[in-house]
């Protein structure tokens, strides 16, 4: 079965969600079907004339986990609201392979994947995208900041889901 992703071509070019700037994809490889880096433009979010945080989006993974990466979960619920009229609308608790799809849709080249568990069915994961950058995700769906090492991001998995735990036992 041919999909889009199956019939990319090298010149295609896709929206940048940061930017709003058209950029090529990648055709091949673990980035494929994400945009290739670029710099900001004066329509940017953030970051103008530097490099634009909107690389390896694709407009071929689900785009909640991708914007939640990007903005933080707080902006990509709100997307979600008004852009596909949910006024409602709140992420489920994720279970643990399904941490795994959310994580995978947000960065392709994400491993070495470990679960982290607290106590009763909290658990998150860790995770590394390369050598040195390590993060950790929750069930809510929140996607840590860069750590150093996988001990630095499971220690903050555990506070971040001891803090959880404490305000569900509160609410």
């Amino acid at each position: 079965m041919t999909t889009a992703l199956d019939k990319l071509k090298p010149g295609d070019r896709f929206s940048c969600p940061m930017c709003h700037r058209n950029v090529t994809v990648y055709t091949e490889g673990v980035h494929r079907g994400g945009l290739r880096p670029h710099k900001a433009d004066r329509r940017g979010r953030e970051n103008v004339g530097g490099d634009c945080p909107g690389r390896w989006f694709s407009p071929f993974r689900p785009a909640f986990p991708q914007y939640v990466r990007l903005w933080g979960l707080a902006d990509a619920i709100e997307d979600v609201r008004r852009v596909h009229g949910k006024p409602d609308w709140t992420p489920e608790p994720m279970e643990p392979g399904d941490l795994q799809k959310f994580v995978l849709a947000a960065w392709p080249q994400a491993d070495r994947f470990e679960f982290a568990p607290l106590t009763g069915e909290l658990r998150g994961l860790t995770f590394a995208i390369g050598p040195r950058s390590w993060r950790f995700v929750a069930p809510d769906s929140y996607l840590s900041e860069e750590f150093s090492s996988r001990g630095d991001a499971a220690d903050a998995l555990y506070d971040y889901l001891h803090k959880m735990s404490q305000e569900a036992d509160r609410g």
